[in-house]
């Protein structure tokens, strides 16, 4: 059999170190220079208690009102500026954009091609006739598909020609 295990000794207590005394005040009339205390950094200080503690606890130094307010402040305003410059670009539209109404509709005489395989026939175009500003008109080809989804009257909204461009 073993022996119990001895009890642990109890810890002493020390005695707290006594504060420092101010420096006694300067005789009177004499001008003595008054220490400026030097800015310091002050790091967070991580307190931790006893092992087995889950995490040690941080301890920032506190702000004033007017730090958290002028923060508080900036943070508004540069989420303010994201959003008007995504509002802005959702709503820019590029020199090159051309707007129109479409006029008329019309499709060019199948013209005859000739392959590898022989004659065919081939559709040489849709178009469709689109007015832009007072007197622009302006002559849009499409494929058959696109072209059946506009009719006289409707809105279109088609790049420049790439000559016109810039």
């Amino acid at each position: 059999m073993s022996a119990p295990d001895p009890e642990p000794a109890p810890k002493k207590l020390e005695p707290k170190p006594e504060p420092a005394k101010p420096p006694p005040p300067p005789a009177a009339g004499a001008t003595a220079a008054v220490p400026v205390p030097k800015a310091v950094a002050v790091r967070p200080k991580v307190v931790s208690g006893p092992p087995g503690e889950k995490k040690p606890v941080l301890v920032l130094p506190t702000s004033s009102r007017r730090e958290t307010l002028f923060t508080v402040v900036i943070v508004i305003v540069v989420v303010t500026l994201i959003g008007l410059a995504v509002y802005q670009m959702g709503t820019e539209t590029s020199p090159n954009l051309l707007i129109g109404t479409v006029t008329e509709k019309y499709v060019d005489a199948p013209e005859l091609g000739v392959s590898t395989k022989g004659v065919k026939t081939v559709d040489s175009g849709f178009h469709l006739k689109v007015r832009v500003g007072d007197r622009q008109y302006l002559i849009k080809t499409l494929p058959e598909e696109e072209w059946n989804r506009y009719k006289v009257g409707d809105t279109i909204k088609f790049l420049k020609p790439p000559e016109e461009q810039h």
